[in-house]
């Protein structure tokens, strides 16, 4: 349902604004065409999947103050490298080849901790100004996993869950570290000083800069929830490995000039998806990302975000079932009838139909599994039937509520 009011809300206001579609195609994936950043396909790998080491001492034995990450090294966390194999660029069409990031991510019941050390001689500081300008570190997490089960089913929702950016710069060394949200309702900074949920810092080193961040196990959940719709969603997971808590993520870097602002590159961590025409493409969902996180849970574990629920003795890697929300029936009209009803009624007819107007007619019944009612639709009323602006919303309106009943039924 939220689907098909989707497709109404933005197909009625572009119509209302005179536009006309020549194809309507609704991608399950936004993505912009670019390159891999070394310049070789063949040599193009995903992060994959990292192992979380769970340390519910960690914030003893790390000081998140300063951004020097010699601590973390000491402490025997596990190492991940991430270089310019692993990234696609939307910037820059030459290869990158003196980049790359050492990564360490740890555990405890309150946050996940993340460490990046990272080697750009280009290195430049942020202002601290309302937009970030120095260089970037982006973040987009499927927390969970649940946002890749929205996504998946329903892959073309347009109004509905979007991935949140967490985005910090080096602003100043060992200065606390100031998280840009983004792509929600909730913009805006996110500061340990106004207990939103996140903390760290970040240095310059001579190789580059090192940033440390811990995002707390509920901002992710909060933030998951506004952006999917769920009220009271659980993330599951069980002791083992037959359910570990898992954290997709995309991960993004904007690479600017040390002085002037100017974006030498740009490029983000991807599952190697390619468009139509074979090319690499950067993903902008957390859905489809280069990363998972992976936390297998330990014997008597217990988060401080009370959403996550720890099952016991669970042997699939599935999660439970959960009750879905209770949806009154509605007493819908017949189709037929509704639908011939609402055409005498709102449409006015003319001597031919413009070939784009059937394009999108077509384009948006077949988005919306609905193409029978639309060929009975052309069929009935014969196809030079043509339609104005006004008109064509009618038809949209007329399939996809074909659709819904059908469904409903």
């Amino acid at each position: 349902m939220k689907k098909c009011l989707a497709y109404l809300a933005i197909l009625s206001l572009l119509l209302s604004l005179g536009t006309v579609f020549a194809a309507a195609e609704l991608p399950s994936v936004s993505f912009t065409p670019g390159k891999f950043l070394a310049d070789d396909p063949d040599a193009f790998s995903t992060v994959g999947t990292v192992t979380v080491d769970w340390k519910p001492d960690i914030a003893s034995q790390i000081d998140m103050t300063d951004g020097d990450l010699s601590d973390w090294y000491a402490a025997g966390l596990t190492a991940t490298e991430i270089t310019s194999y692993n990234m696609v660029s939307w910037v820059r069409d030459e290869a990158v080849t003196d980049w790359r990031m050492t990564s360490f991510c740890a555990a405890d019941p309150d946050y996940l901790y993340l460490a990046f050390d990272i080697t750009d001689p280009d290195f430049a500081y942020g202002t601290g100004g309302d937009t970030y300008d120095g260089d970037v570190l982006q973040l987009s997490l499927d927390f969970g996993g649940k946002m890749g089960e929205v996504i998946e089913e329903d892959p073309d929702v347009l109004m509905g869950p979007k991935n949140i950016f967490y985005s910090f710069s080096c602003e100043a060394d060992g200065a606390p570290i100031r998280v840009m949200q983004q792509e929600s309702d909730m913009d805006g900074w996110l500061t340990e000083a106004d207990g939103d949920g996140v903390k760290g810092a970040a240095k310059r080193t001579d190789k580059g800069w090192s940033v440390e961040l811990a995002l707390s196990w509920q901002r992710m959940y909060d933030d998951y929830v506004w952006k999917a719709w769920e009220d009271d969603a659980k993330i599951y997971a069980s002791e083992g490995m037959e359910m570990p808590l898992r954290v997709g993520c995309a991960l993004y870097y904007i690479n600017r000039a040390e002085s002037g602002g100017e974006v030498l590159w740009a490029a983000g961590v991807t599952k190697g998806l390619v468009d139509d025409d074979g090319n690499p493409v950067v993903s902008w969902t957390p859905y489809d990302n280069g990363i998972t996180w992976s936390l297998p849970i330990q014997k008597d574990v217990s988060f401080t975000c009370p959403q996550i629920v720890i099952v016991e003795g669970l042997d699939t890697t599935a999660p439970p079932e959960t009750e879905p929300p209770y949806d009154p029936p509605v007493d819908y009209p017949d189709t037929e009838e509704w639908v011939e009803t609402e055409l005498n009624t709102n449409v006015e007819w003319y001597d031919t139909i413009p070939p784009e107007v059937e394009e999108t007619l077509r384009d948006a019944a077949e988005d919306l599994d609905a193409e029978d009612e639309l060929n009975a639709i052309l069929e009935k009323y014969g196809c030079t039937a043509a339609v104005g602006m006004g008109s064509l919303t009618v038809l949209l309106t007329v399939t996809a509520a074909a659709y819904v009943i059908r469904k409903r039924k």
